[in-house]
């Protein structure tokens, strides 16, 4: 009779981290690229207050697909070591 497969904290750990990073890293970028996008409504502001704020909408959208692109490549990164507990198990 085979032994069943042993749970392995490490792992598991390895694999809830990767996933978060990859998945909340990606509607980051996302975020970040909508506002990029997006046209702010200025009908009952002036064209200064207009102007300041859509530089600072692109300013914070710009820092959010930096973060994101972050995120994503620390959750890439991750898979290595999970790669290398995957192999070790084995």
């Amino acid at each position: 009779m085979p032994t069943p497969p042993r749970f392995s904290l490490r792992r598991a750990v390895l694999l809830g981290a990767c996933l978060s990073c990859l998945v909340g890293g990606s509607w980051t970028v996302g975020t970040g690229r909508r506002g990029l996008k997006g046209d702010v409504d200025c009908s009952d502001q002036s064209a200064e207050a207009c102007a300041l704020e859509r530089d600072v909408r692109v300013g914070i959208a710009r820092r959010q697909v930096v973060a994101g692109a972050a995120l994503v490549l620390l959750g890439v990164a991750l898979l290595f070591p999970l790669r290398e507990a995957h192999r070790a198990r084995s």
